[in-house]
């Protein structure tokens, strides 16, 4: 899928590799490089940006070895706690997090030389822009999309929907922009959300010129049937690991 700045996205998903820890089979790794690059998809360390989207589902101080498997230029870690990224600074990693739970939040870690700043404490459960710098520099949209009350079309995507309509500068020049992290969405649960819904969601990123990166190099259609690799092993939970690449 081409991007800005001659971008591609390619995708990998994790439980066709050779890691078989049930607990990272729920990950999902994308590298994003440029056309110039000559080497393969597997060899672009250095080229491009290797990024990891994962729902750790908590104790990520225990599982933190699991993802240096992965080797993450970027990672986007959803339900881990404030001090088990913080830690990571002792990997190498820079760090942000956010949380109103300093025992389950949102973290982003980026390994060098990438280095991260992070912007205001976001508005939205929890939409948090992170500038990323590095020989690809780009603005990261990290999602973990959570519940904020008792209304149904503003819990989950619906934060996510809120976020892209209310800030209107992560959009507004023609900088590179990835969205990623868990929408916890799909569009076969657009019932009951007459608005914020995932097929809404989909329309304002493409309207943005963002598109799914999976489905792109898949040439799949969002929403049609969901994805029987997505599942986690404990529960049988269908996951939405998302990542969405402006192009141009």
């Amino acid at each position: 899928m081409n991007g800005p700045l001659g971008w591609k996205a390619v995708y990998f998903d994790l439980s066709r590799t050779a890691c078989s820890a049930p607990t990272i089979q729920a990950a999902r790794v994308y590298i994003i490089y440029t056309a110039a690059s000559a080497r393969s998809a597997r060899s672009v360390r250095g080229n491009g940006v290797r990024i990891v989207a994962w729902n750790c589902r908590m104790a990520f101080a225990k599982k933190r070895g699991l993802l240096a498997n992965l080797r993450p230029d970027i990672a986007v870690i959803a339900e881990c706690s404030r001090d088990s990224i913080l830690a990571c600074k002792d990997d190498g990693f820079a760090t942000c997090w956010w949380g109103d739970n300093q025992n389950k939040g949102l973290g982003v870690l980026a390994a060098s030389p990438w280095t991260l700043e992070a912007g205001r404490r976001p508005t939205q459960k929890w939409v948090a822009p992170v500038r990323v710098q590095g020989p690809l520099s780009f603005l990261l949209i990290a999602v973990w999309a959570c519940p904020v009350g008792m209304s149904k079309e503003k819990n989950y995507v619906g934060q996510i929907f809120e976020a892209v309509t209310r800030h209107p500068g992560w959009f507004a020049d023609q900088q590179p922009v990835v969205v990623c992290g868990d929408f916890k969405s799909n569009a076969i649960w657009d019932q009951g959300r007459k608005i914020r819904n995932h097929s809404a969601v989909v329309k304002l990123l493409r309207d943005r010129n963002l598109f799914s990166a999976y489905h792109a190099f898949f040439r799949k259609n969002i929403g049609r049937k969901p994805d029987r690799h997505i599942f986690l092993a404990q529960k049988r939970t269908m996951l939405s690991h998302r990542l969405h690449i402006r192009a141009q």
